[in-house]
């Protein structure tokens, strides 16, 4: 099953990434350190089914500017820790945080992100990225991998979003 998720129907709203934007362009740009950078976020969720969404892992590929920027992955979850959206509920926050790699495969692209998702006046504060994603869920009885791409998810920096 493949859907284009848009408007309300988004399960990923936004990302929080923790992440210093002058030390990961020093990062990629010196020949020592490598091509990936290893960070965490926070994600906000929203549940566009009328029963409540177990959220037992996630994968997705980070597109900027139609280019591979990085990979996200949450683990695999039992059913006991996974994160649960109630019916409808928009912008739960997860409570922990999660491991996404950034990938300087195309520099130049993954350089405006980093440029973009900066405060103002040096960057916009946000980026908004294009997600190919396979969520492992459980709906009602059912335990469906729900693959699709969704665009214009908005990331932008934990520090400067105002969360603890």
């Amino acid at each position: 099953m493949k859907h284009d998720f848009g408007g309300d129907t988004n399960i990923v709203v936004r990302a929080y990434i923790d992440l210093d934007v002058p030390v990961a362009v020093a990062s990629l740009l010196n020949p020592l350190t490598g091509t990936t950078l290893h960070q965490y976020l926070y994600v906000a969720l929203s549940n566009p089914f009328d029963a409540t969404l177990y959220v037992c892992g996630l994968e997705a590929e980070v597109m900027f500017n139609g280019a591979h920027v990085g990979q996200v992955s949450l683990p695999q979850l039992t059913l006991e820790q996974a994160i649960v959206l109630p019916p409808s509920e928009r912008g739960f926050l997860t409570p922990n945080a999660y491991p996404i790699e950034l990938h300087a495969t195309e520099l130049p692209s993954l350089l405006q992100l980093l440029h973009d998702i900066a405060p103002q006046p040096a960057g916009k504060g946000v980026a908004y990225v294009d997600l190919n994603a396979r969520i492992h869920a459980r709906v009602g009885g059912a335990e469906p991998i729900l693959v699709y791409r969704q665009v214009n998810v908005s990331a932008q920096l934990k520090q400067f979003s105002g969360l603890p």
